[in-house]
């Protein structure tokens, strides 16, 4: 099927791909369902903050907590010369450092008993974020529906 908006449509169908992962690979199979989530993240965070940052929403990310973003677990490191403090911060703010950890292979996936419990993001700005892979998954997905729901 062609895309029809290929910003918007990139972004659900990537969704979905983790959507459709989830729904067909049996409990019995190893997953790697952090691993496809990382994959995704081009067309889940890279995408948007290339090709529409201006659909990302105007959201704090001291506002981001029930989106699986804990504010006090990001260290900004060098700060964009638009903000003034860590608490200016917003989601387009995130994305763009998220994206550059992404981009430039800047993650490391941190294990816990022989899993992948937590991705590190790492910018050449100093930026440092943990995040637990389901929260990832939670934020990602609350990205892409807030970016494609108009």
């Amino acid at each position: 099927m062609e895309y029809k908006n290929f910003e918007r449509d990139f972004i659900l169908r990537s969704l979905r791909v983790l959507e459709q992962y989830e729904e067909h690979v049996p409990q019995t199979v190893e997953k790697y369902e952090v691993t496809l989530l990382l994959n995704c993240l081009l067309g889940l965070l890279a995408l948007p903050h290339e090709r529409s940052p201006y659909s990302i929403p105007d959201i704090a990310v001291t506002d981001l907590e029930s989106w699986g973003i804990q504010a006090h677990s990001i260290y900004w490191g060098r700060l964009p010369k638009h903000l003034q403090s860590n608490a200016d911060a917003k989601l387009c703010d995130l994305v763009h450092r998220m994206r550059n950890g992404i981009a430039h292979l800047r993650i490391l996936a941190i294990p816990d008993r022989g899993e992948i419990d937590c991705i590190e993001f790492h910018d050449a700005n100093g930026f440092q974020m943990k995040m637990p892979a389901s929260s990832l998954r939670a934020f990602i997905t609350n990205l892409a529906h807030a970016m494609t729901a108009k």
